[in-house]
């Protein structure tokens, strides 16, 4: 009952604040829950470049980002206040911080006192002028120099921070290594790296390569080879177990790994404002596959994890495998690795 009471009171004041009527609110004074999230998205404003009309994809249009990824922000959210379990976050870089929903999430649920610097390549001046009023700062360079028209890569300006968020990013990399190794520095030793990507085995694809034999890779039409624009296209998807190696390569221990329905696009607002989910499994076969990733996992096509910076970049760097053109001793990294 207490903690029902709390709920509303909390939610009181986070619609007052919404709507200019309330105090500035300091802390996240209770654990983010589903009814607290969906009151929020319920009156989120959605940036100008978030709800224009001519998106790409006709069945996001007249819906904003925060609806679309519906889930993907709140167990962003969630694994976020995990890392306030000990000491309280007190700065975090954000890589590809387009569209800007996170500096908002973050200064509503975590404190308005958190430093925010977003890391990505090219940012529009509406877009500068929009983080500036949110007392967010912006640092543009490339990080994914193996990219085959990559641009200038900087040095980082940040060391030091807490938390690192690299969502839905490390699937448009050509080699995560060096975005990591960037990560790695910007992080003070036991900071934590929260990571968002595509999961490589969802049901779709594995019946897709059951029944007529589909690919698991990007189709080339999707890829760098086409369009090598700034919006950079997907490069590759990861297991998990290729992500916690590549992780590890880079000084991290990952410490939790979810995988989880990201049920992209099937979260709207009705005639009265509430958020609602229209289900994508409908039917007989809906069910079917609704059955099957409830049960396994690993078939279902996101997956979200936390890692912990455990060997400063300096020193890892040094004692990690290297690229080598001999063959014997790559043969020999791949037995000790026991990669065969």
């Amino acid at each position: 009952m207490a903690g029902n009471i709390q709920e509303k009171i909390f939610l009181k004041i986070v619609f007052a604040k919404l709507i200019n009527r309330g105090p500035a609110r300091a802390k996240m004074p209770m654990k983010i829950t589903e009814k607290i999230y969906k009151e929020y998205v319920k009156n989120y404003e959605p940036f100008p470049w978030d709800r224009r009309e001519d998106v790409p994809f006709p069945e996001f249009r007249g819906k904003h980002t925060l609806l679309i990824s519906f889930i993907r922000y709140y167990k962003v959210l969630e694994y976020l206040q995990s890392c306030c379990s000990g000491k309280p976050v007190e700065s975090i870089v954000d890589v590809g911080p387009f569209p800007g929903i996170m500096v908002q999430l973050i200064k509503e649920f975590m404190g308005k006192e958190i430093k925010y610097m977003g890391v990505g390549l090219h940012f529009s001046d509406e877009y500068l002028l929009a983080m500036e009023k949110l007392a967010a700062k912006l640092f543009s360079t490339d990080f994914d120099p193996e990219f085959i028209e990559a641009e200038e890569c900087k040095e980082w300006p940040v060391e030091e921070n807490d938390v690192c968020l690299l969502l839905d990013v490390i699937e448009h990399l050509v080699n995560p290594v060096y975005c990591l190794d960037k990560i790695n520095h910007s992080l003070k030793v036991g900071g934590h790296l929260i990571l968002t990507t595509d999961n490589m085995t969802p049901f779709g694809r594995v019946y897709s390569m059951a029944k007529t034999g589909g690919s698991p890779n990007v189709h080339p039409m999707q890829s760098s080879l086409f369009y090598r624009g700034a919006w950079r296209p997907h490069f590759r998807e990861y297991s998990k177990d290729e992500l916690i190696f590549y992780l590890q390569h880079c000084g991290f221990k990952v410490v939790k790994h979810e995988y989880f329905e990201r049920k992209q696009a099937c979260f709207y607002l009705d005639k009265k404002g509430n958020v609602f989910e229209k289900s994508k499994y409908t039917g007989l076969k809906g069910a079917i596959k609704k059955i099957i990733v409830t049960s396994v996992p690993h078939l279902r096509d996101h997956q979200i994890l936390i890692a912990e910076k455990k060997i400063d970049y300096k020193d890892n760097v040094c004692n990690r495998p290297q690229p080598t053109h001999s063959k014997e001793e790559w043969l020999k990294m791949r037995a000790e690795a026991k990669v065969y």
